[in-house]
């Protein structure tokens, strides 16, 4: 098993204070990396994903046993359950980029994604991609059952429910922006990140308007343009910069 911490436990060295700049340049790198390995594994990219789960790989590498673990932290045994279990998840997801088997790399690193947000909830979320995970992953539900051939007939209502939670995470994180201790060395440009944001806020609004109006085949279409937002905004803090889509 490789020894590995994803990027939420990372961000623990960043919150402990007293990084150098070339730390906070590797959690960045490292946040970049990960963006990127998303994208390539929701668009079945492999050898993206491959360039992207090496670079991750090499710069938690980089990140390893640098930064300090807090002196105290409420139930210990369950943050190291968690991040146990995180590592195990994430060092399946890398193998199974390796064998070219992206979709169970997603569910994959999902899981050890979501093992970290539970044994380190506040470190996670000060980066902007934690911050905004759960709407992010909502979405990508929605997202893969409008892709689905047969989605004019699937039962509306379940698609609809997906869809309405994915607009109230949306409501709930909005406001959110990137802080600015975590993105001090490489900082995301203001003007840009509020065309991306506006766009998702704008594309979304439009697609439950058409959830309301009950046209299932139309909803498909209109969920591509929020999945363009989407990535255009999450791909700014990736190496893509939004343009690859």
């Amino acid at each position: 098993m490789r020894l590995l911490l994803l990027l939420p436990a990372l961000l623990l060295m960043v919150l402990a204070g007293g990084c150098t700049p070339d730390q906070l340049d590797l959690s960045r790198e490292a946040e970049m990396a990960y963006v990127d390995l998303l994208f390539a594994l929701h668009h079945d990219q492999k050898e993206e994903a491959a360039i992207a789960a090496d670079n991750l790989d090499f710069f938690l590498r980089q990140m390893h046993g640098k930064w300090p673990r807090p002196l105290k932290m409420e139930q210990l045994d369950n943050h190291l359950f968690h991040i146990g279990r995180a590592e195990w998840a994430y060092d399946d997801a890398l193998e199974s980029v390796e064998k070219g088997d992206l979709t169970l790399a997603r569910v994959q690193l999902d899981r050890a994604t979501y093992e970290f947000s539970v044994a380190a909830p506040a470190a996670f979320h000060e980066l902007y991609i934690g911050e905004m995970y759960a709407f992010v992953t909502t979405w990508l539900e929605v997202e893969q059952a409008a892709g689905d051939q047969e989605l004019c007939s699937l039962n509306w209502d379940q698609f609809s429910q997906y869809a309405h939670d994915a607009k109230s995470l949306w409501k709930q994180d909005r406001y959110n922006r990137p802080d600015s201790r975590a993105y001090a060395m490489r900082p995301i440009d203001e003007a840009t990140f509020d065309k991306a944001h506006q766009g998702v806020q704008l594309e979304l609004d439009a697609f439950i308007d058409i959830l309301k109006s009950g046209d299932q085949c139309h909803a498909r279409e209109k969920a591509t343009a929020v999945s363009a937002a989407v990535w255009e905004l999450v791909n700014l803090f990736g190496s893509r910069e939004g343009n690859a889509l």
